[in-house]
């Protein structure tokens, strides 16, 4: 990968921003760049995370299989993503999740004592993975309420207000097929659809594949607000 190219996919991570000649900053220590194939394992659940992992290209899903085997996707990892960064720094550093590639992807790979060195070097770097950290709590304490205490109904109106990006908006087009979306909230596609139905029958929103009508926005919220 050219100087340039690398430049510009890794500018798009926020570990690096506010950098500029990211190439030469990294380059200071040893890293490698690895690609990975569609459905290739990157680590699975219980795999010591040692070094640290950055998405340049593509995008990876982190996701659960319980004892019935039932999948649970529990987030998209997608370009300048950093994979599991606050096991990087844990003595507890064994991954929760299986980490397998949605399509074909291109990784940064940096071993941890080489990073925690490029760290000590660079404030910006080190700052930046000290907020990614943060944001991270926040966005995991959020998504586990999310995943254990609202109804499966109240989920779904709140993925559909989500997507409205806070705009009065008649109808939105959702970003996931209702496969992966039932992956999402860890149920069946079948009982996504009852769900939908429901929905449709109550006037709150009419479904037609990933294109979504709000009929009665208030109904949605007060929807979406139960617990």
């Amino acid at each position: 990968m050219e100087k340039e190219e690398f430049n510009r996919k890794l500018s798009r991570s926020p570990l690096f921003q506010g950098l500029t000649d990211i190439y030469s900053i990294i380059s200071t220590v040893s890293f490698d760049i690895r690609k990975y194939k569609k459905e290739e394992i990157f680590m699975y659940s219980g795999d010591e995370l040692k070094r640290l992992a950055v998405v340049i290209s593509g995008s990876f899903r982190g996701e659960m299989t319980d004892s019935t085997g039932k999948v649970l996707k529990i987030e998209d990892l997608k370009e300048g993503s950093i994979i599991a960064s606050a096991f990087l720094v844990n003595k507890k550093n064994k991954i929760p999740v299986d980490v397998v590639a949605n399509n074909d992807v291109e990784l940064l790979i940096i071993e941890k004592a080489d990073f925690i060195e490029l760290m000590n070097k660079n404030a910006i770097i080190n700052n930046n993975f000290i907020e990614i950290i943060s944001s991270m709590a926040i966005v995991l304490a959020e998504k586990l309420r999310f995943i254990t205490l609202k109804p499966l109904k109240s989920k779904v109106c709140d993925y559909v207000i989500k997507q409205m990006k806070g705009e009065k908006k008649e109808y939105v087009t959702l970003p996931h097929s209702h496969q992966s979306l039932a992956d999402l909230f860890g149920v069946s596609r079948p009982s996504l659809g009852r769900i939908f139905k429901d929905l449709d029958d109550l006037g709150i929103i009419k479904v037609d594949k990933r294109e979504v009508t709000i009929c009665d926005f208030q109904k949605l919220k007060k929807c979406a607000d139960n617990f």
